[in-house]
């Protein structure tokens, strides 16, 4: 069971990563028609965000998941945003990486199960 999990995870986050921005999205146009709109913008994502906390957000996909035995896993994370539909064309974000230089970095940790 356990196993089956473990190799979905990419798959799982980038869906889960998504399903995010577009819960955020959705609050974003509740909150502008009720209260006028937000003050600050993410330099990722291009999206407005409630506050300064938010203008770096990075939400890293998960794009690969390794054994390493004794219960440890390395985890390949994207570096940067990945797709967005909620991006707007016109603002730049400030961490974008083209296609062909997108790598991915390492970490090591320990899954609870």
């Amino acid at each position: 069971m356990a196993g089956q999990l473990l190799e979905n995870l990419p798959e799982f986050s980038v869906s889960f990563t998504r399903k995010r921005l577009e819960r955020h999205m959705a609050f974003v146009e509740q909150r502008t028609r009720d209260k006028g709109p937000l003050k600050h913008r993410n330099e990722h994502y291009g999206f407005p965000v409630m506050t300064r906390q938010e203008l770096t957000l990075l939400l890293n996909e998960v794009t690969g998941l390794q054994a390493e035995g004794n219960g440890k896993y390395r985890v390949s994370y994207h570096p940067g945003p990945g797709p967005c539909p909620h991006r707007n064309p016109g603002q730049p974000t400030g961490t974008a990486i083209p296609a062909a230089r997108q790598k991915t970095r390492k970490t090591q940790g320990t899954l609870p199960f």
